[in-house]
């Protein structure tokens, strides 16, 4: 699990059926990860233990809030035993989304006062040739 982590940035988990089983995530201190803990967002397990398909939500984990997916786990048979969980922290997702609204807001300004000086200085030509 935790090359998973080291390789995508992503947080990892094993559930088998709605049981968590192996995780990169850890509790408050950092140190513990909380296995056998049940997983109890209801779309996620009639979505994914029940229908057998993949299932995107914001959803609370352990720690924290994350920007999850899950997808089924399944045996040989194609029975679904269980399901695999990749999700980022809410919290770093929506810094990087406030940080790309700062830089857009900050290049949209300067491409505003760029666009105002040829725009000064084509309508004082004008007004020049209108005398």
């Amino acid at each position: 699990m935790d090359g998973v982590k080291k390789g995508t940035g992503l947080e990892a988990a094993v559930f088998g059926k709605d049981s968590l089983s192996a995780t990169t995530i850890t509790d408050f201190t950092g140190k513990t990860r909380p296995i056998g803990i049940k997983e109890t967002n209801k779309e996620v397990l009639e979505t994914v233990l029940g229908k057998g398909e993949k299932k995107t939500a914001l959803v609370s984990l352990l720690n924290g809030q994350y920007f999850a997916s899950y997808h089924p786990l399944k045996d040989v048979d194609g029975s679904v035993v269980g399901m695999i969980f990749t999700g980022k922290p809410a919290y770093s997702v929506l810094a990087t989304a406030g940080r790309s609204i700062e830089i857009t807001f900050l290049v949209s300004a300067v491409l505003i006062i760029f666009s105002i000086v040829p725009t000064y200085l084509i309508s004082k030509y004008i007004a020049q040739q209108l005398k």
